[in-house]
């Protein structure tokens, strides 16, 4: 496998000790197939490729299209016919019947009224909670699915920590703030940590069984590990059911292979290429996509003393649905303010760091 569950990196295991903060301890059998996953009533959010055999597309194809990554039909619509007749065996007539063949199955394409959008978006959408009550009331309920939302800051701010709140709280039923659904973490900074898994796991009455044989980490080492991470992530959210997907951090890796103004149009075009992935990922399947991000000195701002600004530039800050940005407060406080999204107010939240995850400040 790809990717490792959160068991297989436990180097000693502990015993569990489960705090009494709910009132019911999720278990591993209670994991339930949520309506935006494989084998739902509802057609409307995504729909298996092998639906396309039903409508003239030979199974031949079909296995091509999935070995090359697509595992929906709605991914054969929503990428360009260019690209898919890269793969290997299939010719412009192929793919272009095949894309109008999705177009039937799957109804991406077309106008809709407003009031059918926010229907859908009302039976599709949900939100999963961050562990505090301040931050999610700020969000509209928490991180949502279908949008990449991106946590930026400067070192020790709570990205990670938020991130790994996030991974726990996804396993948790949907009635309870969660996603009832596995979590995928493309770690590449080495920081993913299975204690703090298990700690933030007892908080939340979470069983560590759960958190551990539920949350999957794949490591990226080099800019060329995305693209085999993503397909093999596509895979498995196609398989069983996936709530959440975080990459901490999208820019680590690009910041070291990538220096100099002159690889900086190269630098930005990979990136592009890797939030674009993303990006459809997040509304193919319609789960939580989280990013992580890190900050740099801004030289061209002159009013401003010790002046940041978010690494990834304008493509990074143009394709992510919401930015929150996270600064340091008093003691383990923190602070965090949405600096773009086109369905939030901007303001601000503050919440707390703690052996269980994020909280809400102390009274």
């Amino acid at each position: 496998r790809v990717l490792l569950c959160a068991r297989n990196l436990h180097t000693n295991q502990r015993p569990h000790h489960h705090r009494d903060t709910m009132a019911t301890t999720v278990r591993a059998d209670q994991l339930q197939t949520p309506a935006h996953n494989p084998g739902a009533s509802d057609e409307t959010i995504w729909s298996p490729i092998d639906t396309l055999e039903s409508v003239g597309i030979q199974r031949g194809d079909i296995k091509k299209f999935q070995e090359a990554g697509y595992h929906t039909a709605d991914s054969i619509l929503m990428t360009s016919a260019r690209h898919l007749e890269r793969i290997k065996g299939l010719s412009e007539a192929k793919v272009l019947k095949a894309q109008d063949s999705a177009g039937k199955v799957c109804r991406r394409l077309g106008f809709q009224s407003a009031r059918a959008v926010r229907e859908k978006r009302q039976s599709d959408v949900f939100h999963i909670t961050t562990g505090s009550t301040e931050l999610d009331n700020l969000l509209k309920g928490g991180i949502e699915t279908g949008v990449v939302t991106e946590i930026v800051g400067e070192f020790r701010t709570g990205k990670t920590q938020l991130a790994m709140t996030l991974a726990v709280t996804s396993l948790m039923a949907q009635e309870q703030g969660g996603g009832n659904g596995a979590v995928l973490y493309l770690d590449s900074e080495n920081a993913f940590s299975d204690e703090r898994l298990a700690e933030i796991a007892d908080r939340f009455g979470v069983d560590r069984d759960l958190a551990d044989e539920n949350v999957f980490v794949h490591n990226i080492y080099n800019e060329d590990n995305f693209e085999p991470a993503f397909k093999e992530a596509k895979r498995m959210i196609a398989e069983q059911q996936v709530s959440l997907v975080i990459v901490d951090s999208v820019m680590s890796v690009l910041r070291n292979e990538y220096q100099g103004r002159g690889e900086l149009s190269a630098r930005q075009q990979k990136l592009s290429q890797i939030l674009y992935s993303i990006k459809r990922m997040a509304q193919e399947f319609n789960i939580a996509v989280v990013l992580t991000n890190q900050m740099c000195a801004d030289p061209g701002c002159t009013f401003t003393n010790d002046a940041k600004k978010a690494v990834g530039g304008h493509v990074l800050a143009h394709l992510v649905n919401l930015r929150l940005y996270l600064r340091k407060g008093r003691g383990e406080q923190r602070i965090a303010r949405i600096d773009k999204s086109c369905k939030h107010a901007l303001g601000e939240a503050t919440f707390e760091l703690s052996a269980g995850g994020i909280m809400d400040v102390a009274q």
